[in-house]
């Protein structure tokens, strides 16, 4: 996986991978989503809602609540991750 997708373990990242995260458990994800402009979603419940993009998905509070309604959580202090706990 280090190399398939890049990964940055020591020397060059003084992180070392975690063997308890919630990514090893399948409870968690690292994905990017972009598109253009606002998108109407539905949350779980089916209520649409209107979301515009933002280049800091940190701060798009709109795509974090249509996240929650399913079950999956931002980490805002890391770009890519979403989880089921947020963690």
């Amino acid at each position: 996986m280090v190399n398939g997708f890049g990964l940055a373990m020591p020397p060059n990242s003084n992180v070392a991978p975690s063997l308890t995260s919630n990514h090893i458990m399948g409870k968690a994800i690292d994905m990017t989503i972009l598109w253009t402009g606002e998108m109407t979603v539905n949350d779980k419940a089916g209520n649409s809602t209107k979301v515009q993009f933002s280049t800091n998905v940190n701060t798009n509070t709109q795509l974090h609540k249509v996240g929650a309604s399913y079950g999956v959580y931002k980490l805002t202090s890391d770009a890519p991750h979403w989880s089921h706990n947020g963690r």
